[in-house]
This record gives structure tokens, sequence and C-alpha cells, in this order.
């Protein structure tokens, strides 16, 4: 039986493909594309523009599961609109 190291390195090798297909598709390359424009000093991969996509527009979850907000793009607010020259507070 597989120990849990190898596991998640195989589930991360299977998510970086999928990642990486997407990417190279017609929808990945649109998506980068215009999250370059409305981020232009973001200093961050494509597979990292990708994750806070899916991130921002997965579906909200039931109202019995306990409600957790981020204020929205706090955590990522320096890095995307100034470059990331400051930690985020």
């Amino acid at each position: 039986m597989p120990n849990r190291v190898q596991v998640i390195g195989t589930m991360h090798k299977q998510l970086a493909a999928c990642y990486g297909t997407y990417l190279k598709s017609q929808d990945g390359r649109f998506l980068v594309k215009n999250f370059k424009s409305y981020y232009p000093k973001a200093r961050i991969s494509e597979v990292k523009m990708l994750d806070l996509v899916i991130w921002q527009t997965r579906k909200a979850k039931p109202a019995t599961s306990p409600k957790v907000r981020l204020p929205k793009n706090r955590l990522y607010k320096n890095l995307l609109e100034e470059g990331g020259s400051k930690k985020p507070k």
C-alpha cells in the first residue's frame, strides 16, 4: 500500500498535468491574457492565475456549513495590484 507522501505526490502530478493542459488550451490562454491585462503588475505564475480564478468561481457551500468569509482579494491585493513589493497585512 502506498504511503501518504506517495499518494500526495501522485495527486500533485495529476493536478499539474491538468492545469498544464488547460493553460495550453484556447480558454487557458484567454484566462491568462485577461488576467494579465486586469492585473498588469502581478508577479505570479500562470498556474497561480488559474488557481485564483478557480478559487473565486467555486460554488458557495451549503447554508448548513460554517461560513468563513475572507475579505475579497485581501491575501493577494499587494501581489496583484502592487507587484508584490510588500507583504500582505
